[in-house]
């Protein structure tokens, strides 16, 4: 018992010096190039690729083409999962509005991968996710890749 101030000191310490610190390995807080998408099992194209910047930001991310927003919207991370998941709520872009899509993510170096269902307005609760990072016609999935951009 006489060491419980001791560890609840420690902790109150811990604590104190990791707030606000970056945990890189969940952290989607960036601006990101994406490299690739893959939908349904097609791949788009490199140069079409290049025109697109997603920046993620505390819970809401913007998609940009050819510098213009044409998406916004919220997104969770959901603890305890493997692979780390994450859902993305749409709330304007073209015939995305108001539709979510359940997706995992995973972040190596500079480098994120993100795999989805189709964005849809009726997502049950509990929804089915990927489980691997693949785009198949027949999973009808959409698998993006970025690169972290340095600014």
């Amino acid at each position: 018992m006489k060491y419980w101030p001791m560890i609840l000191i420690m902790l109150i310490i811990l604590a104190c010096t990791t707030h606000g610190q970056r945990n890189t390995a969940d952290d989607l807080t960036a601006k990101w190039q994406v490299v690739s998408f893959t939908t349904a099992g097609e791949s788009g194209s490199e140069d079409e690729a290049k025109k697109y910047k997603v920046v993620f930001d505390n819970g809401t991310f913007i998609v940009s083409k050819d510098g213009s927003v044409i998406q916004e919207g919220t997104y969770e991370l959901i603890p305890g999962e493997d692979p780390k998941a994450a859902d993305l709520n749409f709330a304007n872009g073209d015939k995305l509005k108001a539709k979510t899509a359940l997706g995992i993510y995973r972040i190596t170096d500079d480098e994120l991968s993100i795999c989805f269902t189709a964005p849809s307005e009726r997502v049950p609760p509990g929804g089915e996710r990927p489980q691997v990072f693949e785009s198949t016609a027949e999973n009808g999935y959409r698998l993006n890749v970025y690169k972290r951009i340095s600014e």
